[in-house]
């Protein structure tokens, strides 16, 4: 546990060197259990690139189930965009229908990062089946779109 030891913007580089000889057989490394961040969202705002459209990603992914914590069973949704402007964001299952607006023209403003929450309901507010869901960004005639994993 490296937060005793470092404040949440303190850069933490880590290294592996890896080494093989000609007398070993099998396979090499593995990593298992590593968690280099306990935050909300994994998405360093210092790389996000000003005035750009892009449907950046959500975290967690996937998400759901009876996790604790301050997110609990939602994911964030992050955005930026090219220029200021009515925002639509959409939750869609497998089969293409529609799950949830989570907006529907609110206006957003360029060059920032923008995060919304989805906590896995529907529209009408019932829990969604655990399974594979796309979200789509449309913004100023621009569209992306992404998939997550919803676990019950």
């Amino acid at each position: 546990d490296l937060e005793s030891f470092y404040a949440i913007d303190d850069n933490v580089y880590l290294r592996f060197r890896l080494y093989a000889d000609a007398n070993t057989n099998g396979w090499g490394w593995a990593f298992d259990d590593v968690t280099v961040t306990n935050t909300v969202s994994d998405i360093d705002p210092k790389a996000i690139h000003a005035n750009r459209f892009e449907l950046v990603g959500n975290y967690p992914n996937p998400f759901g189930g009876n996790r604790s914590g301050r997110n609990g069973a939602a994911t964030e949704i992050a955005f930026t965009l090219a220029k200021n402007g009515p925002v639509e964001l959409t939750i869609y299952n497998v089969r293409g229908q529609k799950v949830r607006t989570l907006l529907n023209g609110a206006h957003y403003t360029a060059g920032q990062l923008h995060t919304i929450r989805w906590n896995g309901t529907n529209e009408a507010g019932h829990r969604v089946s655990s399974g594979t869901y796309f979200y789509r960004l449309s913004a100023n005639g621009q569209t992306q779109i992404k998939k997550m994993l919803f676990l019950r």
